[in-house]
């Protein structure tokens, strides 16, 4: 029997924690980005993945450096 690939959220949770931290509001983050409210709502609560083609357009809009998400994976992936 396969087993399923267990998610890594740490990209959500890394923009989760930079929006609360910097007191930013994710339904501006969505519309500059283009997602739907609902969706990034998601994403954020990590019950959906960040898609490649999502990730710059989200990082632009709240201003987060590509650094301080690739960072965090790194740094999970040592960890695990």
């Amino acid at each position: 029997m396969r087993q399923k690939a267990k998610r890594d959220y740490t990209v959500n949770e890394t923009i989760r924690d930079f929006i609360e931290e910097n007191g930013l509001r994710p339904e501006r983050i969505a519309d500059r980005a283009g997602i739907k409210r609902e969706t990034f709502a998601r994403m954020l609560k990590c019950k959906r993945v960040i898609y490649a083609d999502e990730l710059i357009p989200i990082l632009n809009a709240a201003g987060i450096p590509l650094d301080t998400v690739t960072d965090a994976v790194q740094a999970a992936r040592r960890s695990a």
